[in-house]
């Protein structure tokens, strides 16, 4: 797995310019669905943050557990 760099994933880079309208929509409504699911995953998970560890791994570590269950939504339906 490559590194993530700050600044790689753009929503231009979600949305390209050589989709339709309609899939681009899509792809803005889904982009919303996962950072509105993080957002709310991030405040379920509130109580399990230790102020003495960093804080980017413990939402790093969030968004993966997330990122792995909307593939495994995506992979069944």
């Amino acid at each position: 797995m490559a590194a993530y760099e700050p600044g790689s994933c753009t929503m231009a880079s979600i949305v390209s310019t050589g989709d339709s309208s309609g899939q681009k929509r899509d792809r803005m409504m889904a982009a919303a669905q996962v950072g509105e699911a993080f957002l709310l995953a991030i405040r379920e998970k509130r109580h399990t943050y230790d102020p003495s560890s960093p804080f980017g791994a413990w939402l790093a570590t969030i968004a993966r557990y997330k990122f792995i269950k909307v593939e495994a939504a995506e992979r069944v339906s």
